[in-house]
């Protein structure tokens, strides 16, 4: 009997080392998701596990290299096809995930611990969050916090990992990293500064939507009488019909912020 249980032993603690060895050889690298400035010299500290973050995950077209294609096609003078756009609804019909890989993604992600946020019509991408925890578990790669252009921003320290049933679903996770950091715009206006030199606001202006009106004439029509009991703006002898209002003046920055209590 103990012989037996011995045998049974040994074969249950070689199906368990099977069963790792799959479950780690089961996922798929993707590669170029860790960006490049995240190196181990500019490495400043482990990120902290609590810390919340949201990201997508993008499945890829159905047909890639088509839409591409059609992409060429239609904006291509030469081509028979040019300007002949598709709608989103047949788009999304030749094009987009289909509706089981979306749910094989989100199946993964809240087995994983993340909160599913959105999914487009499209089905292009699931967005999610989590922590950098449920993200290190999943994606199997440690997180760092990086020192780079005078910022320290969080990155995966390796390219992230996610099941090889998804490998042919899934081409990219954005968000994991802190790289929109580097995003800006090239020109920036102050929201205080005057109009152009050239720029002139042409009265009369109404202070609110039809304050101020001005009749159109287009012979040989004849205005009626006013109405009983109606008095025509102020200031027309002769009162075309039909009526349209001057432009509003509109509202300075200042007048804006003030009315929705908007700071800064």
């Amino acid at each position: 009997m103990k012989k037996i249980l011995a045998v049974s032993l040994i074969f249950f603690s070689v199906a368990l080392s099977i069963f790792a060895l799959t479950s780690s050889s089961s996922k798929s690298a993707l590669k170029g998701s860790k960006p490049s400035w995240a190196s181990s010299s500019n490495y400043v500290k482990a990120a902290d596990a609590t810390t919340k973050l949201g990201f997508r995950v993008y499945l890829g077209w159905t047909n890639q290299s088509g839409a591409e294609a059609l992409a060429r096609s239609v904006s291509n003078p030469r081509s028979s096809s040019y300007r002949h756009y598709l709608t989103p609804a047949q788009f999304r019909q030749q094009f987009a995930p289909t509706a089981n890989q979306v749910a094989q993604v989100q199946s993964w992600l809240t087995s994983q611990g993340f909160s599913l946020v959105y999914t487009p019509a499209n089905n292009h991408y699931v967005s999610a969050k989590g922590t950098v925890a449920q993200a290190k578990a999943a994606f199997g790669t440690s997180f760092g916090m990086y020192k780079v252009k005078g910022l320290t921003l969080r990155s995966p320290a390796a390219d992230v990992s996610i099941p090889s049933s998804l490998a042919g679903v899934v081409n990219a996770v954005v968000g994991l990293d802190q790289s929109y950091e580097f995003i800006h715009p090239n020109h920036v206006v102050d929201g205080k500064a005057p109009p152009s030199a050239g720029f002139r606001n042409s009265p009369p202006l109404s202070a609110f939507w039809a304050e101020l009106l001005t009749g159109i004439l287009v012979p040989p029509y004849t205005p009626p009488p006013a109405p009983p009991g109606y008095a025509f703006p102020t200031g027309f002898t002769d009162v075309p019909l039909p009526s349209v209002p001057w432009s509003v003046k509109g509202h300075t920055p200042t007048q804006v912020k003030g009315a929705y209590s908007i700071s800064g």
